[in-house]
């Protein structure tokens, strides 16, 4: 049996961080579980409300984002059950939140849009001689 080195050991805190980050403006939280813990290098629990107001569990590991827990934070009845994982956070996601979907598009279209007007203020003070 292949046995990963200090190297290849992933630090699930820290990718879960980052998951938070990227996405904590489209949910309502999400959060480490502080009853939760996977043995050292297996993984994290996550603890997320939807914008519709549901709660779940999430496990974080190698096999991806799976629900292992329904309606309450700290739970994870379902794991027993073999959660099926999603690969990213994003597809589990818009599997059980239209909410998030709708969210992040807005604010992707936002962006978009923050981006293209100042690319054609660029455009303008280039045009009048000003070098951007």
């Amino acid at each position: 049996m292949e046995t990963m080195s200090e190297e290849d050991k992933i630090d699930w805190k820290v990718e879960a961080a980052g998951v938070i980050r990227d996405i904590s403006a489209n949910v309502t939280c999400l959060f480490f579980s502080d009853r939760l813990q996977a043995n050292e290098g297996q993984g994290v629990y996550l603890n997320l409300e939807t914008l519709e107001g549901s709660k779940f569990t999430i496990k974080l590991n190698t096999s991806g984002y799976a629900i292992v827990g329904r309606d309450l934070f700290d739970d994870n009845q379902l794991e027993e059950q073999g959660a099926v994982p999603f690969e990213t956070v994003y597809a589990l996601l818009q599997s059980i939140s239209p909410r998030y979907v709708r969210s992040f598009a807005g604010s992707l279209q936002a962006k978009l849009t923050a981006l293209a007007r100042q690319q054609e203020a660029e455009n303008n003070l280039e045009t009048q001689g000003v070098h951007v």
